[in-house]
Order: C-alpha cells, then sequence, then structure tokens
C-alpha cells in the first residue's frame, strides 16, 4: 500500500515566533540551539526559500515545503523541481550534543526505506539527476560525520568497512518506525537484506552538510530570516560608539574612523547554560609547560577539582605555550573524561600555516569560516578552547591571535566570544592583550562595544593565556586600561603567564592572576601599580583554584577561597593553603642550618608536614618551628637573643600558612604572623605571633580589643606577644567578651557560608615564655605539655 507525504501548513507556526537576541556587532554564528525545534526547521525552510535562484548552489529546485513523511511525526523539508523531488533537508536541533554518524545512518536508512513505500518521497532510481541529501544541524557534528559529508567516496568507504552497523541500524529503524514495522515490503527481511534494498540509492546520493558555521552567514545574508527569528541586542549607532570611546579613550578619537569594521570582527559562540554557580566563579590557573601541565591537568580534574568545586562549572587557563599540537589528543581525551561542565583554555605556541590547514581535517571549529586556508609558511600563534557541557561531548575551537606581528606572520580575523547565559567569555592569546604598541586597544574596543550590546547585562570574562617577554609597565599599563571598562558594565580578566620567565621584574614576580579583586589573602600578591590586581606568589606553584564571588556593588568579584597546589615526590599535593616558596625565600638566607640546627630541622619537618599533612595537630606548628624534631636542645642564655630573631622571621613566613583569617586589620610590621587551624565540629583557634617592641601589657591589650571590634571574620586567638615588662599574674584572658550582635557584621557576600562567631575572644602569653620553655624543655612531651597548659586557659 502506498502513502502518501502530508504537506504542512506554516502561517500557524510562523505566528509563534519571537526572535532569539544576537549582538549587534557581531560577525559570528547564530544560536540556533536557541530555537525551538519546530522554529528550526521552518527556518531552514524559509532560508531554502529565499536563496532559491541567487546561484548555481541555489537553482536546482523550484519549490519548498515542509513534510510529514509518517516517521513518527518527524518532520523534513522537501525540495522538488516541476513538482518532482530533487532534494531533502533533514533537521536537528539540539542546543549542545554533537551530531553522531550513529544517528546519521539511521536518518538515512529510514529515510531510504520509506522512499521504497511513499511514492512521491524519492525521485526514481535511474533518476539522471543525483538526489540531494541535505543535513542542517543547529551545532555541531563529530568528526566522523564532518568527514563522511566532506571527504571523496566517504559514503562508499563507510558502508564497506561498517557494514555491520549500517545493518544494526536498518533493524533499529525498522522497529522504531511503526510505518516500516507494519510494511509487508520488508516482511521477513534479515538486517542484512534491509541494507542491501537501498545501498545502491545511499552511494547515489550528493551529500551536503550544513553546520552552524555554514548557516550563519547564509541567515545574515537574509534579511527577512534574520529579523524574524532573531532579535538583535541593543542597537548601538555609529555615533554612539564615537562618544563611548570619546569617554573611555578620549586620547585616541581617530579609532573610529579606522576601525569601525574591526569592531564587528567577534564571532560569538552562543550557550544557553550558566557558568556562574549562585553567582561564584571558579578559576583555576596552571602555568607549567608540556609534560608537566598534562599531569598537573590529569590530577586536577581526576581528584582535586572535583573535591574544590563538587559539580560546579570550572574554568582553567594555561599559558600560551603550554602544549605542541602533538598534545592535542591528550588534552581531548582528559576533557571528554571529565564529567563535569568545564571550559579550558591553553596554548601551542607558534606554528605554522600549514599546520593549521592541516587541522581541518579534525572536528575543530574555525572562527574564521570552515575554508578559510592559512599561507603555508606564515607563523600563528595559536591555541584552543574546549567547551564541555553536562552530559555532552566537548566542543574545541581554534585561538589565533588576531594582533598582526609584521612580516612573515599571519593571524586570525576574528576574536571568540563565549556567550552564556550570565557571563561572556573572551579567549584570548598573548598578542591582542599585551599589544606591541601602546595605542592598539582593539581587544579592549570589541569588549567596551561588546558591553554597550548586551541588551541582557552579562558580565565579562577575559581568559587570558601569554607566555614570552613581557615587562612590568606593560602588564600594568594593560591592566590599569581594561579596568576604565568597569564603569561600562562587569568585568574580570584571568591571566596565566609561562612559569619562570625571568624578563619579568621580582616587584611583578610575573602576570598570573586575577582582576579586578577587592578582596585576597596572603597567598596572593598585590600588584602594586595596578588597581586591585592579585597574582600569584610563586612560578614554584603549579597550580590555584581561586573561588569568587561578583560583587556588584563593587563592581568587582572578592575571593572566597583559594587553593594552591606544587609537585611533592611526584604528586600534585594542596600547599595547605600555604606556600612553599615564601618559606623558603624568607628563610633560607637567614637561617643558615650550621648557625641554627634547630630551627633548620624544624623549617624541613614543617615543610614535610605541610605537603604530607601528617602534623599531628595544628599546635605543633609552633614547635616545628621552635624546635625541630625535638633532638636538639640550647640552653645557652646568650643564644636567646638570635632565637628571638630566628622565631619571628620564622612567624612571619608562617604567616602564608592562614587559612580563614587575614591580617590586613594591623599594617604596621609589629604583626609578625597569623595562624588558623581547625578544631573538631568546625570550630576555629589561631595563633597570632607579634613583636611588639616598645609596648606594654596595657598596650597590647588595647590594641587587641581594636581587633575584636574591627567586624572582620577571626577565630578565637592566641597571642604569643613581646612586649616591655612582664604580664599580670592570671590575666591571660584580654577581659572583653563580644556577642554576635555587638560586633560590626561583615558586607554580605552572596552565598557566602561565612558568618560571624557568636563571640569573639582572645588569650595573650609571653613570647619569650614559649621561647624559654622550647629551651629548657628536655623532651617533647615537655614541650606538648606546655602547648596544652596554654590551650587550658581558654577552658579554664
Amino acid at each position: 500500500m502506498a502513502h502518501s507525504l502530508q504537506r504542512l501548513d506554516d502561517d500557524p507556526l510562523r505566528e509563534q515566533i519571537r526572535g532569539v537576541n544576537v549582538y549587534q556587532h557581531d560577525s559570528g554564528q547564530l544560536p540556533f540551539g536557541n530555537i525551538d525545534a519546530s522554529h528550526f526547521e521552518l527556518l531552514i525552510a524559509d532560508l531554502f526559500r529565499h536563496m532559491q535562484g541567487t546561484g548555481v548552489d541555489w537553482n536546482w529546485y523550484d519549490d519548498v515545503c515542509r513534510v510529514n513523511d509518517g516517521a513518527d511525526n518527524g518532520v523534513d523539508v522537501l525540495l522538488s523541481l516541476d513538482q518532482e523531488s530533487r532534494g531533502i533537508v533533514q533537521c536537528k536541533r539540539y542546543s549542545s550534543a554533537d551530531v553522531t554518524m550513529t544517528l546519521v545512518r539511521q536518518e538515512l536508512l529510514a529515510l531510504t526505506l520509506r522512499g521504497l513505500i511513499i511514492d512521491d518521497l524519492l525521485p526514481p532510481e535511474d533518476h539522471s539527476t543525483p538526489f540531494r541529501y541535505i543535513l542542517a544541524v543547529s551545532n555541531n557534528v563529530a568528526a566522523d560525520v564532518f568527514s563522511f559529508f566532506t571527504k571523496k567516496n566517504a559514503v562508499i568507504k563507510d558502508l564497506t568497512n561498517n557494514q555491520s552497523k549500517w545493518e544494526t541500524a536498518a533493524r533499529i529503524v525498522k522497529s522504531k518506525y511503526a510505518l516500516l514495522k507494519n510494511s509487508s515490503v520488508f516482511t521477513g527481511k534479515t538486517d542484512a537484506q534491509l541494507l542491501a534494498m537501498v545501498s545502491d540509492r545511499l552511494k547515489a546520493f550528493k551529500y551536503t552538510l550544513f553546520r552552524q558555521e555554514s548557516l550563519s552567514p547564509l541567515v545574515r545574508r537574509c534579511d527577512y530570516v534574520m529579523n524574524t527569528y532573531f532579535a538583535r541586542e541593543q542597537v548601538c549607532t555609529v555615533d554612539e560608539i564615537h562618544r563611548l570611546f570619546q569617554e573611555y579613550m578620549p586620547e585616541q578619537p581617530e579609532l573610529l574612523a579606522s576601525n569601525y569594521l574591526a569592531y564587528r570582527s567577534v564571532y560569538t559562540r552562543y550557550f544557553n547554560a550558566t557558568m556562574l554557580y549562585g553567582k561564584r566563579l571558579h578559576s583555576v590557573l596552571i602555568h607549567q609547560r608540556g609534560h608537566e601541565a598534562l599531569k598537573t591537568l590529569d590530577e586536577m580534574l581526576t581528584t582535586h577539582l572535583p573535591r574544590q568545586t563538587g559539580s560546579q562549572p570550572s574554568v582553567i587557563v594555561f599559558c600560551a605555550d603550554a602544549f605542541t599540537l602533538s598534545d592535542y589528543a591528550t588534552l581531548n581525551n582528559l576533557i571528554s573524561s571529565y564529567p563535569f561542565p568545564v571550559v579550558l583554555q591553553a596554548g601551542f605556541g607558534c606554528v605554522k600555516g600549514s599546520d593549521l590547514n592541516g587541522l581541518r581535517e579534525s572536528a575543530i571549529n574555525f572562527p574564521d569560516g570552515d575554508t578559510t586556508l592559512y599561507p603555508a609558511d606564515a607563523d600563528y600563534q595559536g591555541g584552543w578552547c574546549w567547551i564541555k557541557e553536562e552530559n555532552s561531548a566537548p566542543e574545541v575551537w581554534l585561538l589565533l591571535e588576531t594582533t598582526d606581528r609584521g612580516s612573515g606572520t599571519g593571524h586570525g580575523r576574528l576574536s571568540l566570544r563565549l556567550s552564556f547565559a550570565d557571563i561572556n567569555l573572551w579567549c584570548t592569546l598573548s598578542g591582542d592583550f599585551y599589544p606591541d604598541t601602546q595605542n592598539k586597544h582593539l581587544l579592549c574596543e570589541k569588549v567596551l562595544v561588546g558591553m554597550k550590546d548586551d541588551r541582557s547585562g552579562r558580565g565579562n570574562l577575559l581568559l587570558v593565556s601569554s607566555a614570552g617577554p613581557i615587562q612590568q609597565n606593560t602588564v600594568c599599563r594593560q591592566v590599569n586600561l581594561f579596568n576604565m571598562l568597569r564603569r561600562q558594565s562587569e568585568l574580570g580578566v584571568v591571566l596565566c603567564h609561562a612559569a619562570g620567565n625571568p624578563e619579568i621584574s621580582e616587584a611583578l614576580r610575573h602576570a598570573t592572576g586575577f582582576f579586578p579583586l577587592s578582596t585576597g589573602d596572603d597567598r596572593l600578591f598585590l600588584c602594586p601599580k595596578a588597581q586591585d590586581f592579585f597574582l600569584l606568589r610563586s612560578s614554584h606553584i603549579a597550580s590555584v583554584i581561586l573561588t569568587l564571588t561578583f560583587d556588584k556593588t563593587r563592581n568587582s568579584f572578592s575571593l572566597i577561597d583559594s587553593f594552591l597546589y606544587q609537585r611533592h615526590a611526584g604528586q600534585l599535593l594542596s600547599l595547605s593553603k600555604g606556600i612553599q616558596m615564601e618559606l623558603d625565600r624568607m628563610l633560607s638566607p637567614l637561617i643558615p642550618a650550621t648557625m641554627y640546627p634547630m630551627t633548620s630541622a624544624g623549617l624541613t619537618a614543617l615543610r614535610q608536614g605541610i605537603l604530607t599533612g601528617t602534623i599531628p595537630y595544628p599546635e605543633n606548628l609552633v614547635q616545628y618551628a621552635l624546635n625541630g624534631t625535638g633532638s636538639e636542645n640550647n640552653t645557652e642564655p646568650d643564644s636567646l637573643h638570635y632565637h628571638r630573631i630566628a622565631l619571628l622571621r620564622i612567624l612571619k613566613a608562617l604567616s602564608y600558612l592562614s587559612g580563614d583569617v587575614n591580617i590586613s586589620w594591623q599594617s604596621d610590621t609589629s604583626m609578625t604572623a597569623h595562624l588558623s587551624w581547625e578544631q573538631a565540629g568546625g570550630q576555629k583557634d589561631g595563633i597570632l605571633g607579634w613583636d611588639a617592641q616598645g609596648m606594654n601589657y596595657i598596650q597590647v591589650q588595647s590594641r587587641l580589643l581594636e581587633w575584636m571590634r574591627d567586624g572582620s571574620w577571626h577565630p578565637d586567638l592566641f597571642v604569643f606577644a613581646l612586649f616591655e615588662g612582664h604580664m599580670p599574674a592570671g590575666q591571660n584572658r584580654v577581659p572583653l567578651d563580644l556577642t554576635r550582635n555587638d560586633i560590626v557584621q561583615p558586607d554580605e557576600i552572596p552565598d557566602s557560608t561565612v558568618m560571624p562567631r557568636i563571640s569573639r575572644r582572645a588569650w595573650v602569653v609571653g613570647l619569650m615564655d614559649l621561647v624559654q620553655n622550647s629551651m629548657t624543655s628536655t623532651t617533647t612531651a615537655d614541650r606538648t605539655s606546655f602547648l596544652k597548659q596554654i590551650q587550658g586557659l581558654k577552658n579554664g
């Protein structure tokens, strides 16, 4: 029994269309995945109607209609000439997932098998003009699908090499669709026989693929289609942009006239998903290279990142020359195996144009377009960006510097912007963020225009992968330039620079960090010449996870927590929120092992304890610093002075182990250290080492009372203080209890779990008492008893 196609009425569906927002100053793809599935089918039909007769690729049909061909209400777009079928467009609209070869095989078999029982679906097999099978997808396709549609003889090879997969697909579609299952034409046919019935027709089809990249420019050429299905973002006139540049960059009035078209050279990839979790951002910086960088990424994805962030989205940034092209497969496998949402940006350094052209064999997306060929001998600075949404395969984008570096070099045409529902991520390499001349601000201008364009008011975050010589004034100049844009909209910048570059001054350490960051901690270095710019202190740190939240009132990010990691004995270990390099840098030159064997031994034990987490209880941090392993003693009175100096150096270094406590409430140099540890049940206590020279005990108490009232969040505190005179007997406790109602509340941080303590208390112990006890005690048990006695003051 023959079946007929059901032509569908488009008008009722067209009345339901509501345009999806896109950017005005943009030359990239359109968010087809944000369109309803039925509207995407109608868009394809309208596109083929408006392209009809516009060239040799569009003159082979004269009628376009949407049809229901009986495949469980599946809708296709049928293309006819003189009332005879000449081609069909199958539309696949997904918000994120790529179309797979398994799906393509099933769709082709469903079409050709239905063609045997539906008279007007396919032309006769002996027709002189090949039937066109067109696949239009809203997003992207898997690598083997791309090869199937674009490579010569790929269809014949796939039918031959994967015959069993085709036969399996034939069995699936026969049982899936009632039209096929109930037809006598296929009764009793084996899988192989079903495939044999249509294999010749499959080989004769002419195949065409339209991905998001190729559909977008076609739709933009059709004003009716563009204006029907998309609503441009906030329309920004030329005059408005001119005034915008006059406000933010008054020193360069010629910008608009010379670069107006360049501001549109932005390729936007749209996503429905969000990247912030409760306004929080998890940012991971890994500034290693090569094999070490791969090892760190592997351990970060398998162990540390899930432990610190759970299933929340994360952004991972490497430096601009972290990898080579040969590392692509390994990186892709690591990202594919990660179960949670993640964006990863990494550079592969300088490559030839011929190398880039060779990447077209893979499923990597090219912002400059699918057909762009790069001069083979030109040098390009490039990288990749992976975007993985939850429960989907990752997509990969090629990144190229868009800055012209001069003769012999090439550059990309379009900057890549990833537009999520709550934030825009700008993928950036060295030359675009650090231009070779002071007057090149093109990236800054693109971001500024993008902020003005955005009707949704999303925040903007730049991911910067850099390498090579960078002067401190260059870094600070660019940071301050982008800081100016904060008056227009939310903005943040993640910087990851290659570790160990000697070109960067000691004052800046290296350009790996985050800005604008309104609050930092002792584990980060505040750049002195750029506003709110915090950097890693040490190039020896392998990786850091920064957990931040956005504060709209300050238009900047606040640091919730940071987790630093360093390689030790072949493992990637957390530094317990401390920085090993600071201990090395501060203590090694000051405390020669031959002069202070006890302190040197203690430092060694402390380092090992921090890395391995084997310190039995946190009080031992002080004990290790004072006594080492407890096997050496020195009771010479003259050594008290030297031990006091050494102790203060150590306590200052230990301030970088501060967990939840910030010591910025007192900025003078008498503050030497602040430690914190967590007791059972989440209770936190702290240790403060204080060289309060020139102050007596009453003055020490007065300063501590200031601390107790300052409103910052602190644990209970034990203060080991060096002050003039003696402490009155039995007056270790600072005589003030502050309840929650008395304590000034901290600024609210959205979704923060940090709350002020119900009360805040402090106890004072003489520092020299601690030093003297450590020198006269003969056993570790004696010293432990002394520390426990001090701890007992709180409970006494």
